[in-house]
């Protein structure tokens, strides 16, 4: 049987976390390695989120280092002792080319999962590329990046929709605690970035919001943009959902209200069909994919400011229209784009 380690950035319940479960459905030995969970604790969580922050010329890079480091030892460490034919890897890990040659003669198999653009990480982590052009199969949901990824000769590319996985994200029958705790007609879950452009783009947006019933759930960096946007501070909510908060929360709120970085450039985040396969009806920021995908509008976009807030009022007075086209989103996510389909196509090359 073929022994698979998925390498992950967060638990069970993200995307590559879905992978994994469906590897594992599908009859493969998986191991799942949630980086932040298991490997990113102590002074090294302090690490990643302060050189996250810092640019290069104040150390940036350098507790980027010390956090690589930490990964990297502790993946070969992990390899050495385990007999894996495989390894999936979410995005580039951190991984450093001495590592990467490491697991190019050790592994059958070196499989790229990409949740992001890579162009996104040749700033803070340049080895991305290296990874790519060393890698068996590469996987995104990004048609852009897929057409650009041509570049490389060796890896086979593949195209699949983020997708989701319905068994965790679904409707349901709430409490009175529940609907009171997270009851609202908009609801956005996401980080702010930090301090750059595209966490003020995005702050700028919600911004536009705060005087409709909306909660935004997310971390201390959206505190960064409360002196340019001081009325986000009584919608900004500093928790993070688990999976099944998340669910609830989908559940308990009319209008998902999406926007995506700048870096996807032709793709639809593995987030928004979570929520889709929750029942909650979707406004997204556009990208050319989502009429391919859901036709006719059944997920409406936007393309600036102006024409978020006539959807977002359009369908907060028109509850029959959204509530049907939120059962035909669902209906085509749970036919099409679950992550138990897309490993159908990863399987016959490994």
């Amino acid at each position: 049987m073929n022994k698979i380690l998925v390498l992950g950035n967060q638990q069970h319940g993200s995307w590559e976390g879905f992978w994994a479960d469906a590897l594992q459905e599908t009859g493969y030995n998986v191991s799942f390695v949630a980086i932040q969970k298991k490997w990113n604790i102590g002074l090294n969580k302090l690490f990643g989120i302060i050189g996250s922050q810092l640019p290069k010329s104040l150390g940036g890079n350098y507790f980027h280092s010390i956090r690589s480091k930490r990964i990297n030892s502790k993946l070969i460490k992990l390899i050495d002792k385990s007999e894996f034919d495989s390894i999936m890897i979410y995005n580039d890990a951190g991984l450093l080319p001495k590592t990467i040659k490491y697991l190019r003669k050790k592994l059958k198999k070196i499989i790229v999962l990409l949740g992001d653009n890579p162009s996104f990480f040749l700033y803070g982590r340049p080895h991305i590329l290296f990874l790519l052009e060393n890698s068996d199969i590469i996987i995104t949901a990004d048609k852009h990046v897929y057409d650009t990824l041509n570049i490389f000769e060796k890896p086979q590319i593949i195209f699949t929709p983020a997708g989701t996985n319905s068994e965790k994200f679904h409707p349901a029958i709430l409490t009175k605690e529940q609907k009171v705790e997270f009851g609202c007609d908009l609801l956005f879950v996401g980080t702010a970035y930090g301090y750059n452009a595209f966490g003020y783009h995005r702050a700028r947006i919600f911004n536009e919001l705060t005087d409709l019933n909306i909660k935004i759930f997310g971390d201390w960096r959206w505190k960064l943009f409360f002196n340019y946007f001081p009325k986000l501070k009584e919608k900004v909510i500093f928790r993070r959902l688990n999976q099944e908060e998340l669910n609830i929360a989908h559940n308990a709120a009319k209008i998902y209200v999406v926007e995506n970085n700048g870096w996807a450039v032709n793709m639809i985040p593995a987030r928004v069909f979570d929520a889709i396969s929750s029942g909650i009806f979707v406004i997204a920021d556009h990208r050319e994919i989502y009429n391919e995908l859901f036709p006719n509008e059944i997920v409406p976009t936007y393309k600036n400011l102006k024409e978020l807030k006539e959807l977002v009022d359009y369908y907060l007075k028109n509850d029959e229209e959204r509530k049907e086209k939120a059962k035909l989103a669902r209906k085509i996510v749970l036919e099409k784009y679950q992550v138990k389909h897309n490993v159908q196509k990863l399987i016959e090359f490994i």
